[in-house]
């Protein structure tokens, strides 16, 4: 296996291994650093944006439970 591969196996296994609370603000914080991201490219401030995204994806994400395997 490739280092990219292993990296991204042990990633992999670290998130399906978090609880749904932790896993939901994995997901929430994981958004609102990539929207940052975007405004800090385009040259704008898009703090309301990223903290409205990371409430939106984390609780989506913990009320519908993508990782539920039942």
């Amino acid at each position: 296996m490739t280092d990219v591969r292993l990296a991204y196996e042990r990633v992999n296994g670290w998130l399906r291994n978090r609880s749904r609370a932790g896993f939901a603000a994995v997901v929430g914080l994981g958004s609102a650093l990539g929207i940052l991201a975007f405004g800090a490219l385009v040259g704008e401030r898009m703090l309301f944006d990223a903290i409205t995204m990371a409430i939106a994806m984390t609780a989506a994400y913990y009320f519908f439970d993508p990782q539920d395997k039942g």
